[in-house]
């Protein structure tokens, strides 16, 4: 009886290692294919990602500024309301 408790206590932190191990590669397996390796870009005015076809560069000041549509859109407007 002595024997199996010893044996038991030896073994148990590998096995528990291991199905730690299990687990997180459980998790882990098909992160890596839903992640595209498409550079995205984030709207300085609302932070909505968007690929880079989808963003519109504005330059300010020398810095590059990336909108999503809708916000370049909202930028204009406000743009040609004070400038008329």
């Amino acid at each position: 009886m002595d024997q199996a408790i010893e044996k038991f206590f030896a073994w148990a932190p590998w096995v528990i290692f291991a199905f730690i191990i299990l687990a997180a590669y459980l998790a882990t397996r098909g992160s890596s294919s839903r992640t595209s390796s498409a550079q995205t870009f984030a709207c300085a005015q609302c932070g909505k990602r968007g690929a880079r076809q989808q963003m519109v560069s504005v330059e300010h000041e020398g810095a590059v500024g990336w909108y999503c549509a809708h916000c370049a859109a909202a930028q204009e407007t406000e743009v040609s309301a004070t400038s008329s």
